[in-house]
């Protein structure tokens, strides 16, 4: 491989269509690829999110999702399962909280003294908040659908998913 890069290509593995890539056209589409998502992101919040930051909203969703479905008397989610779930490290998961519980989104309890961890729960004035920006997310998509059309949407996010799964693995070093 370190001698295809001299010579100004990349071996992509026997893909048909990207079987000689030459290294500025990978590190283009590296760079475009990078850049719309971060774009599409920074756009997401600009766009349609009310008094929320996308890690904020979606924190609000997989909660009120995950409590929903428990019986009363064990309606919370422990701080690490939301961790999980949003794939983020327990520390910016505790920051995200922090931010929900100082707005009156969610309330965080020690569970006994601490020592079985500690969890959320959304609040009506969290739940309030989350259902008015489903409203702006389902406005927003609904838009972008009609104009992008329905089954090139479908064929979008699949691709999407995919190229989300192969980046997952390829950061973990796995095939």
């Amino acid at each position: 491989m370190e001698n295809d890069l001299k010579n100004g290509m990349h071996k992509t593995g026997g893909d048909p269509v990207l079987s000689n890539i030459s290294v500025d056209e990978l590190r283009d589409l590296t760079e475009q690829l990078i850049y719309s998502r971060y774009i599409l992101g920074k756009e997401q919040n600009q766009k349609f999110l009310h008094n929320l930051k996308m890690p904020e909203y979606l924190a609000l969703h997989i909660i009120r999702d995950y409590v929903k479905e428990l019986p009363e008397s064990e309606k919370k989610m422990y701080l690490n399962v939301l961790a999980d779930k949003l794939e983020l490290p327990i520390n910016e998961t505790s920051h995200i909280a922090e931010t929900l519980k100082n707005r009156g989104f969610i309330t965080w309890t020690f569970d006994g003294k601490g020592t079985k961890g500690t969890y959320v729960n959304i609040t009506k004035r969290g739940l309030d908040m989350l259902e008015d920006n489903e409203k702006r997310v389902e406005d927003f998509t609904f838009k972008v659908v009609n104009r992008f059309g329905h089954d090139r949407m479908l064929q979008f996010l699949e691709m999407s998913a995919e190229i989300s799964r192969i980046m997952k693995d390829e950061r973990e070093g796995t095939e």
